[in-house]
């Protein structure tokens, strides 16, 4: 990775923990006991049990992509608006 690129992520990085830690200092304190008692959570398979609902809601068929997937459908730039406990979802 060239040197402007590892500036420009190192960038975006502290801007995200600035947002993190912000959102953080700002949220509820039952809010954030519940999401360390919960910790990691996987957003695939907690919204897998609503597939149902959302083909029917949406008229649309339903793909989910991970942040590790090298084929992601993208075309609006959702996936840089996650967060943790916060997916993106795109509808089209």
């Amino acid at each position: 990775m060239r040197e402007t690129a590892l500036r420009t992520n190192a960038k975006r990085v502290a801007a995200f923990a600035r947002k993190i830690v912000a959102d953080m200092k700002q949220s509820p304190p039952r809010i954030l006991g519940e999401r360390l008692q919960t910790g990691y959570v996987d957003e695939v398979n907690a919204l897998r049990p609503a597939e149902d609902y959302f083909m029917r809601e949406f008229k649309a068929a339903i793909d989910y992509f991970t942040e590790d997937d090298a084929d992601v459908y993208d075309p609006k730039g959702r996936a840089s608006l996650a967060e943790p406990y916060r997916p993106a979802i795109y509808i089209e």
